[in-house]
Parts: structure tokens; C-alpha cells; sequence
């Protein structure tokens, strides 16, 4: 070993022979990964999703490269093809990249066929494909953003997405049940966690706000009862009954 072959390998000019690097490693009484500088990483499957979750938190591209090494390695795991879609569809919101939204729709899809595996209650059929319809508003694809939002609207999820997109596309008359409906669960849902005993929930037999049961009350109606309750009136406005004495 001559003082020039070491210069060179410090510089990456070159690199030591395998057989001699055993050799040094030998001598030096350690590892040949330690001799490299190498750290094994733990390749679990939950220790993958966790590295993927910390490159997406992080916006640190080098995730770009592991994800695709996670997908070689677990290649049919629902964890994985979904945390990756979303480092993908994460980085192209943020460059703007086409490239990284097409590939974020590919695992989006191939999560879908994988959602059996899924054990997250916060995912499904419907967050998948709110995704995907987020991933073709980032393509510049509305039309087929709003319609699978639509398509996909159980509960009225989505109502908010779509009466903004379509009042931005000037459709203001097609936007504005959206935004009325979207607005009501909203109020619904504010005034229900600030004080949620004395309240109706939309849809339920019983109306808290005017404490009269009886048909189920919409959204609207009851978001209503809540603000007249709210303000103190003795008429609950989204039934026309008196409220109840709390």
C-alpha cells in the first residue's frame, strides 16, 4: 500500500481492491462496513413507512430514490404503494412537476386494488379517489377532478371542493347547493364542539335545538336550529318550533 493509493482514494480517484479491503480491515480489527463508512439500515416494512412518512414531512428529495427502492422491495404492500403515491403527489404539489403527479395516479390506482390489506380508518374507496382527484387538479385536469369528487361524494365530503372549483370556473349557480350544504356541516360541526349536548345532529330523529322529535332534519335545517339556539332565539329557525328550555 503506497502513499499514492491512498491519496487516491481519498480523493474518488479510485477504489481499493475488495480482497484488499478484507485485508484492512483485518488489520484495523473492524468491520468491512464500519471500514466503508456504510450504516445498515433497518429494511422492515414499518421502519420503511416510517423513513418514506419522514422524506414527505421533511420535503427531502432524496425520497424520491428510496421510494422507489421500497416499491422493489415490497412491491404488493398497501402501506407502501399508498405512503409512496403520497410522497409523489407531496413533491409534484411543491415543483409543480407533471412527471411526479402521473406517477402518484399509478400508485394511487394500485392502491386502490390493495386496499383489502388497509387497516388505517381514516383511508377508503372514497379518500383514495379524493385523492386521485386532487392528483388531476394538480395535472390542471378539473373536469376530471370534479368528477370523480362527485362521483365519490358520500356525506357530502366533498362539497366544499367541488362549489369551489365550480365557483371558480364561474358555474355559480351549479356551485352554490354545493356551498350552502358544505357551509351548513360546517356551522353544524363548530357550534356542535363548542356545546355538544344541547345541539341536533344533522340527520338525527331528535332535534335538540327546538327538542321536538319527529322527521329526520337536514343539514341546513339543522345548522339553524343550532344558530337560533346559539343566539338565544326561542323559535328554532330550521323547523319553525320552539326550542327546548336547557
Amino acid at each position: 500500500m503506497t502513499a499514492g493509493a491512498v491519496y487516491k482514494w481519498e480523493a474518488k480517484l479510485s477504489t481499493p481492491e475488495l480482497e484488499l479491503i478484507i485485508q484492512m480491515a483485518d488489520f484495523f480489527d473492524t468491520s468491512v462496513d464500519v471500514l466503508l463508512g456504510y450504516e445498515m439500515k433497518d429494511n422492515s416494512l414499518e421502519k420503511t413507512v416510517k423513513r418514506l412518512q419522514e422524506y414527505r414531512r421533511s420535503k427531502d428529495w432524496d425520497g424520491l430514490a428510496e421510494v422507489e427502492k421500497a416499491l422493489k422491495k415490497y412491491p404488493h404492500s398497501f402501506q407502501i404503494v399508498s405512503e409512496s403515491a403520497s410522497l409523489y403527489r407531496a413533491f409534484g404539489t411543491d415543483s409543480g412537476d407533471k412527471a411526479l403527479f402521473h406517477r402518484a395516479l399509478e400508485l394511487l390506482e394500485q392502491s386502490r386494488l390493495l386496499l383489502s390489506q388497509n387497516e388505517d380508518p381514516q383511508i377508503c374507496e372514497q379518500t383514495i379517489y379524493g385523492r386521485i382527484a386532487d392528483t388531476y387538479l394538480g395535472l390542471g385536469e378539473t373536469d376530471k377532478a370534479v368528477e370523480l369528487w362527485k362521483a365519490h361524494n358520500a356525506g357530502g365530503v366533498y362539497n366544499s371542493r367541488i362549489g369551489s372549483i365550480l365557483a371558480q370556473n364561474d358555474q355559480v349557480e351549479e356551485a352554490v347547493p354545493y356551498l350552502s350544504e358544505a357551509l351548513a356541516n360546517l356551522l353544524a360541526d363548530l357550534i356542535t364542539t363548542i356545546n355538544p349536548k344541547r345541539f341536533c345532529t344533522g340527520g338525527s330523529v331528535f332535534c335538540r335545538g327546538c327538542g321536538r322529535g319527529a322527521s329526520r332534519t337536514t343539514s341546513t335545517e339543522s345548522a339553524l336550529c343550532y344558530s337560533s339556539f346559539w343566539q338565544g332565539h326561542s323559535t328554532c329557525r330550521g323547523r319553525g318550533r320552539r326550542r327546548a328550555t336547557p
